[in-house]
């Protein structure tokens, strides 16, 4: 391994960490500014409109950034999309999305248990409390964009955003890091698909529910990534994690 393909894990890490824990609190109250001059062209309420400027600038700008990997970094894109998934791996890619659902809600409410009987909190008493947290932070904003736009409009944003986020974490950050070895590489695409989890929490408790869906799926898709699997099944698999709650759960007023 040269010098520079030693640099790449670390200079990706940079980069990765500017963007989600700088960059984007520096853009939201731009857009913020930008929607509040647009309002009077919505006729959906501000909020609603507000949480759809921010996610569109959030896709838009997610794309430029891994734009600028692709610019910074040497990414086989080729080696990341070999061709059109056969119909059985699709199938068992959206199986997996399921599965990591059902596994990474059920890990949530466990750990929610734990924290409110170790941690407890005078205005969270109830696990009913705790779960309204999951609409803080970007939760809420996929919740009034849903609303704003209709389902099938949010799903579409929230799919280009996914795709691109599973590129950069299991396509950029584990091609730089493979030099330090599968396991080295799988633990740090983890943990700053962790990191980004973080950009709009507002609190550790409201940390509870992204961070532990994302600790979820980004091992078993690091791990799946490495040994091979197409990063186009992991996508489709990471949408339909996504999918089922927010076309269940985020339309409804809150």
């Amino acid at each position: 391994m040269t010098v520079s393909g030693a640099l790449l894990p670390v200079l990706a890490a940079v980069l990765i960490c500017g963007y989600y824990l700088g960059g984007v609190r520096i853009w939201r109250p731009w857009i913020d500014a930008l929607a509040r001059l647009t309002a009077a062209l919505s006729t959906v309420t501000y909020a609603d409109w507000l949480s759809f400027c921010r996610l569109l600038a959030a896709v838009v700008l997610q794309a430029a950034f891994f734009a600028l990997l692709l610019a910074l970094l040497p990414v086989d894109l080729g080696s990341l999309f070999p061709g059109v998934p056969p119909a059985p791996d699709l199938i068992r890619s959206i199986l997996l999305g399921i599965g990591l659902l059902g596994v990474g809600a059920t890990m949530c409410q466990t750990i929610l248990q734990a924290a409110m009987h170790l941690v407890p909190h005078p205005e969270f008493s109830r696990s009913d409390d705790w779960s309204m947290l999951t609409q803080s932070g970007w939760m809420a904003e996929f919740r009034r964009t849903s609303r704003a736009l209709g389902k099938p409009a949010c799903f579409v944003l929230s799919a280009a955003y996914i795709a691109v986020e599973e590129t950069i974490f299991r396509g950029v950050v584990l091609q730089s890091a493979s030099g330090y070895g599968p396991t080295a590489a799988v633990a740090l695409s983890v943990a700053l698909f962790l990191v980004a989890q973080c950009t709009v929490t507002v609190n550790w408790r409201a940390a509870i529910f992204p961070l532990t869906g994302a600790g979820v799926l980004g091992l078993v898709h690091g791990v799946l990534a490495v040994n091979g699997v197409p990063l186009a099944l992991l996508i489709v698999s990471h949408i339909v994690m996504f999918a089922i709650p927010m076309l269940v759960d985020y339309g409804r007023s809150p």
